[in-house]
């Protein structure tokens, strides 16, 4: 997924209310999610959260964040859901000039990279050509 670490510590964080929480559902440390906060707010020049004791709420500039990180969320789901659907697209053309009937390796590929696909475009005396096509 396409994603800003920061934002979604944000995200997690505005969730749970809670930086220990928020910590533990992303594997990291309870100092590391406070250090991605205070970047984030640095860098919006803007308070997130309100912090009071052990309570946390958010400002009203991150509530209007959170509902901008979940439209990116939608969109980023969204758009991953629709490049499923595109037909293959990756592709690059492979230029050997090895003295050999085929690139030594090129029979490995599908073993190693199963969602490459070959095909041989041109036999010359030293020089071969492969279509790569990426699934």
């Amino acid at each position: 997924m396409i994603e800003n670490f920061k934002l979604k510590v944000f995200r997690v964080v505005a969730d749970n209310l809670n930086y220990r929480r928020a910590a533990d559902e992303l594997h990291i440390t309870q100092p590391a999610v406070t250090a991605q906060i205070r970047s984030l707010e640095e860098s919006l020049g803007i308070a997130l959260f309100d912090r009071v004791g052990r309570e946390t709420s958010l400002t009203s500039a991150g509530t209007t964040l959170l509902q901008y990180v979940r439209q990116i969320e939608t969109i980023t789901n969204s758009l991953k859901a629709q490049a499923k659907l595109l037909p293959d697209e990756a592709s690059l053309l492979y230029y050997s000039t090895y003295n050999t009937r085929e690139f030594p390796g090129t029979k490995l590929w599908p073993q190693r990279w199963p969602e490459v696909q070959t095909k041989t475009l041109e036999r010359f005396f030293q020089k071969e050509i492969y279509w790569l096509s990426y699934r």
